[in-house]
């Protein structure tokens, strides 16, 4: 997991290279598996990540989501995100 972080740190560092200088504040955030959690998929599981997942294509698209991406060792953490503010 730590690899993964530093990995995604340098992705976002290494846009940078070559352009003028600017600061800019970035948001990292980390999903956690919730108390609710469920490997069951039910209708409301899936109109959930449904929508999850149009919200990410849409901070993506509109350049607030820099980067995004889950964690494959079935943790508790369970992906990051990376804003562009």
């Amino acid at each position: 997991m730590r690899r993964t972080l530093i990995v995604a740190f340098l992705l976002v560092a290494s846009s940078a290279v070559g352009a003028d200088y600017e600061m800019t504040t970035y948001y990292m955030a980390l999903l956690h598996r919730g108390p609710k959690w469920t490997a069951e998929q039910t209708a409301e599981v899936k109109a959930i990540q449904q929508g999850h997942m149009e919200n990410i294509q849409r901070m993506a698209r509109i350049g607030k989501l820099v980067l995004a991406g889950p964690f494959t060792d079935d943790g508790d953490l369970r992906g990051v995100f990376v804003f562009r503010m």
